[in-house]
């Protein structure tokens, strides 16, 4: 009977599943959408602030990583010690004169016998010794003795300053890297993000959990209550109410009542009353655009420079937010080509039963998406008095409207994060066959949570069995009755 399925399908109606969908996000029921919103803007200043220390010390390890390499990073074979290298041929220690022979020294003997006056062991005159001082010459091997030692010294205080430098460079990355190891820790578990900024969990595999619990139940303080509005238009904005319609207890019994009450059996099922009227719902628009740089002219700098400003437009296109990214003068329109990958086409059929099908066509949707927004262009480019570098952007908007953009703003704004993460996951999200019996909705109390990604690395999206969501269900919406 009714009643019976009713209650055999208890989650199903109070929380129904989102409509299945081939590409996109998972859906997010009203209350953990708007959180992504809010958690998409910049961090706190806390978790900003290890941010900053964490890319810093980033660059310090890579900084130090390339003087290690240009040190040797071992610091290479130490040069030998003074002392241990030997004498050249035909010089002397220093102590002893030099040997006889080539590069030094007198002349061998050749056998001639020892002339009046003259040496007998060289049969050169006798110079006395402080003449050959003077003189010098290559004859003695003193001074260039001398001179290796001081050159193997020197070579050998290099080689101590060098593994010196070496394990000095080698202990500050040492504590760079323990620091970023903390950070990231923190970061973890205090902030929920890596330390690009990212969720070190994709928030679009949470999952509500509620017991689905009667509604006469003393336990059930609450019951989470929601269903969806797919005649929502793009850009609109919506208040909903809600009354709910409970069996009747009392229905089919009037015969256990009182005369007062038997008019209590009457009806089989009872209403509630309405709620009140919901805030604002507002459905994301189909294109957008942000300022993320800017410059003002300057025709007193050495090199003149002109106004110019980068623009950033995003358009909802296949499940995700598709963007691009044109440099703009004053008076250009904004137009930019968006990069989209290859996308497939399917052609869809009924039977006679009603039942559809859909089959995948050869050709595919390809190539970049134009993303028009020529109605609004810059006007010009000017400073803030009281803030260096700071540039404000006057746009046209498309119904006329003076707009002023500051580009630091527009670069942390909440939407604009969240629309960047939408365009790099639609790069390399997988598209799934119509009715692959995929499950859709994140609301399923036993969906997987997915895993944990690492520092630094985003969880493809299209990977996860819940599939995507429609980002321009922002809000629940709910009908009279339930």
């Amino acid at each position: 009977c009714v009643v019976a399925d009713a209650r055999a399908a208890q989650r199903e109606i109070r929380r129904p599943d989102y409509y299945p969908m081939i590409s996109g996000n998972n859906w997010l029921w009203p209350e953990a959408a708007l959180e992504l919103i809010a958690d998409s803007g910049d961090p706190d200043q806390n978790c900003q602030n290890l941010l900053h220390e964490w890319h810093y010390n980033n660059a310090e390890i890579a900084r130090i990583d390339v003087q290690l390499e240009n040190l040797g990073a071992a610091g290479g074979a130490a040069p030998p010690v003074p002392g241990g290298r030997s004498p050249a041929p035909g010089a002397g220690d220093g102590n002893n004169p030099p040997r006889p022979g080539p590069g030094g020294g007198a002349p061998p003997d050749r056998g001639r016998p020892p002339r009046e006056g003259s040496r007998a062991d060289a049969g050169w005159p006798i110079v006395p010794d402080t003449w050959r001082a003077q003189m010098g010459g290559r004859g003695g091997g003193g001074r260039k003795d001398n001179s290796a030692n001081e050159k193997a010294e020197r070579e050998a205080r290099e080689a101590r300053k060098k593994a010196e430098r070496i394990e000095q460079l080698k202990s500050r990355r040492a504590d760079f890297v323990a620091r970023n190891l903390e950070i990231e820790q923190i970061l973890g578990d205090e902030c929920g993000i890596d330390p690009a900024g990212q969720p070190l969990v994709d928030p679009y595999t949470q999952v509500f959990e509620e017991d689905v619990l009667p509604i006469t139940s003393g336990d059930a303080e609450a019951v989470t209550l929601w269903s969806h509005d797919i005649t929502a238009a793009s850009g609109a904005t919506y208040r909903y109410r809600m009354r709910v319609w409970v069996t009747n207890p009392f229905y089919g019994k009037a015969a256990s009542l009182g005369e007062d009450q038997k008019h209590l059996a009457d009806a089989p099922a009872l209403a509630s009353d309405f709620s009140p009227w919901t805030n604002p719902v507002s459905v994301f628009g189909d294109r957008y655009y942000y300022i993320v740089t800017a410059q003002q002219s300057d025709a007193s700098a050495v090199i003149q420079t002109r106004a110019r400003a980068t623009a950033e437009l995003f358009e909802f296109y296949y499940g995700y937010w598709r963007r691009g990214i044109v440099r703009l003068d004053p008076g250009d329109p904004l137009l930019a080509d968006a990069e989209v990958p290859d996308l497939p086409l399917f052609s869809m059929d009924q039977d006679d039963k009603g039942a559809w099908t859909a089959e995948r066509q050869d050709a595919a949707l390809s190539g970049p998406r134009l993303i028009d927004l020529s109605s609004a262009f810059l006007l010009s480019v000017a400073g803030i008095p009281a803030e260096r570098n700071q540039p404000l952007v006057y746009v046209r908007n498309a119904d006329g409207q003076l707009v002023i953009r500051v580009p630091r703003d527009d670069r942390g704004s909440a939407l604009y994060t969240l629309m960047s993460n939408s365009a790099v996951d639609g790069l390399t999200a997988l598209v799934l066959e119509p009715g692959s019996n995929a499950r859709r909705a994140s609301s399923l109390p036993d969906s997987a949570p997915g895993n944990r990604p690492r520092p630094g690395e985003r969880t493809p999206i299209g990977d996860s069995p819940e599939g995507p969501r429609n980002p321009n269900d922002t809000g629940f919406t709910d009908p009279d009755q339930f």
